[in-house]
């Protein structure tokens, strides 16, 4: 099976708990401070991006990055709704991100990597030392799978 984005039809499954990393783990691992600048990769609908961005205020900003534009304008729906957190979204494909070098502070890639075709440009672009603003730059991968749902094939 080639890798694929996962399907936006089925995004209201990205929203069920995910016992194997919570948001709370992630927040833990990943040790976000006010004032950063942080990149999600592959968002989705922002299961962990809302309360990553919150955690990044008074001052920073989580830039949300994903292949499907579906995604993220539900991405960005839920963020206005909420009102306060700052996001920045952008459209594209995780194997050539379009941001210049020193961006950011850190990256973080969770229940995405499965879905990109040439995984190792993915993570190369992610790992680039020139990508991180200062040395604490750091990234976050996991391999843990969201459920598909069945195919209708």
């Amino acid at each position: 099976m080639r890798p694929s984005a996962f399907p936006a039809a089925a995004r209201a499954l990205l929203l069920l708990p995910r016992p194997l990393l919570t948001v709370g783990h992630l927040r833990s691992i990943l040790d976000p401070r006010a004032g950063e600048r942080l990149l999600d990769v592959g968002s989705g609908t922002g299961h962990y991006a809302l309360a990553i961005a919150d955690a990044l205020q008074p001052g920073g900003r989580l830039d949300v990055f994903d292949l499907q534009q579906r995604m993220l304008d539900e991405l960005m729906e839920r963020a206005r709704r909420r009102g306060g957190t700052k996001l920045a979204a952008t459209h594209g494909d995780a194997r050539s991100l379009p941001h210049p070098d020193s961006s950011f502070d850190g990256a973080y890639l969770v229940t995405v990597l499965h879905e990109i075709p040439d995984q190792d440009t993915a993570l190369g672009v992610t790992a680039r030392p020139q990508t991180w603003r200062q040395a604490r730059g750091r990234r976050v991968l996991t391999p843990h799978h969201t459920p598909r749902p069945p195919s209708s094939s």
